[in-house]
């Protein structure tokens, strides 16, 4: 009998040897088939709507995350408790049908039509955007543009019109369990920066990343350098400084059934020499107001504008009540050093459209900055259209 369960034993592990082994070779297949130009538009078509998502939302978690597709693939499949059988069963017949189909795919790369708008909200004010971004996704590499449109309400009256146009380009590639990237993002002064719209000159800020995923979560960091702090580091903020920076950030996020992204992490930015600082709230538009019949108030003489290291003028910059009085000051960049947690969660609440909220704290200006918005695919609604015609 004991050898009976000896054998029986042995026999079980070969075949699930086997299966592993032959897992891999399918899935080894489809990324195969995914990085001929000619075949990732079928792989990423059929992948989707295999998971029962749209196929852009597919193609930009693999922009954002730098996993292949089968690694995505095999992610929601264990997140739904999939056996090792069954995904093997559905990824032949995943490879099947691309192969059945590849000679109809259509080449060249993955084109990209998004629109985002957000409410950014803290303690100094609110602060509005809608943005259209188009590009191309050619696999390893991705480029994008954008024109943001903003409306600052921390400012009286509020401020609105076109922000900074920018265009950023993307690189990621993965090697197992470990993903890279890097991007670099140009920004052009076409945005307003005594009104709060625009960081007043061209900006450049590079980033890099490492990904590590296990099955249906993602730890990652990044690190970049800036000459600009806009909105590009953590949290909208309201102010915006004109100098070198270093910023950082990093943590974990989980898939859960292929529809709800959620993450927990940190940040952290190190301005270095010399900042010049911009207020989001003293515009030139704010105006003194004038009764009928009264002269015009005289102006009020305003402080030095670089507070120094030290001082009740530090401490109001730090408690951000000076930029509540004053447009522009000078002042070391360890006055503007910043760090704190941060949280996010994403859901796809529909074919094209997700619902994105993200939460940011920061701790040395005891500012607590909230976003909720939508993002819509436009690019996948037009080709569904055209599909359906």
């Amino acid at each position: 009998m004991p050898s009976r369960l000896l054998i029986a034993a042995c026999l079980l592990v070969r075949l699930l040897a086997g299966a592993g082994a032959e897992l891999a070779a399918e899935l080894a297949r489809l990324d195969t088939k995914a990085r001929d130009p000619d075949g990732k538009l079928v792989v990423a078509a059929l992948v989707a709507e295999h998971l029962g998502v749209h196929r852009n939302h597919l193609v930009f978690e693999r922009r954002q995350t730098g996993r292949s597709y089968s690694q995505i693939l095999v992610s929601v499949l264990e997140s739904q408790k999939v056996s090792e059988a069954e995904m093997l069963a559905r990824v032949r017949q995943l490879n099947a049908d691309i192969e059945e189909t590849l000679g109809n795919a259509p080449a060249g790369a993955v084109p990209l039509l998004l629109l985002s708008t957000a409410i950014d909200h803290n303690s100094t004010g609110a602060f509005y955007s809608l943005t259209p971004e188009v590009g191309i996704d050619a696999g390893p590499v991705a480029l994008l543009a954008g024109v943001p449109l903003y409306r600052n309400g921390a400012s009286s009256p509020a401020a609105a019109g076109i922000g900074d146009v920018y265009a950023a380009a993307y690189l990621r590639g993965s090697r197992g369990i470990v993903d890279l990237g890097a991007s670099l993002t140009a920004g052009f002064p076409t945005g307003d920066r005594e009104r709060g719209l625009g960081a007043g000159k061209t900006t450049v800020d590079g980033v890099g990343s490492l990904g590590f995923h296990f099955a249906n979560a993602r730890f990652f960091v990044n690190a970049g350098m800036t000459n600009s702090v806009f909105n590009n580091v953590g949290y909208q903020r309201p102010y915006i400084t004109d100098g070198p920076a270093a910023h950082f950030s990093g943590g974990l996020e989980g898939r859960w059934a292929g529809r709800v992204t959620a993450g927990l992490g940190a940040f952290a930015v190190r301005p270095f020499g010399e900042q010049e600082v911009w207020s989001r709230v003293v515009t030139t538009q704010t105006a003194p107001v004038t009764l009928p019949g009264r002269p015009s108030p005289l102006p009020l003489p305003l402080p030095d504008p670089r507070p120094g290291r030290t001082g009740p003028l530090r401490e109001r910059l730090r408690s951000l009540g000076l930029l509540e009085t004053v447009q522009w000051i000078v002042t070391p960049g360890e006055d503007l050093q910043d760090h704190g947690p941060n949280a996010w969660v994403s859901f796809l609440v529909g074919p094209g459209v997700s619902f994105d909220v993200a939460v940011a704290r920061s701790i040395p200006f005891h500012l607590t900055a909230v976003r909720a918005g939508l993002s819509f695919d436009v690019g996948h609604w037009i080709q569904r259209a055209r599909g359906a015609h």
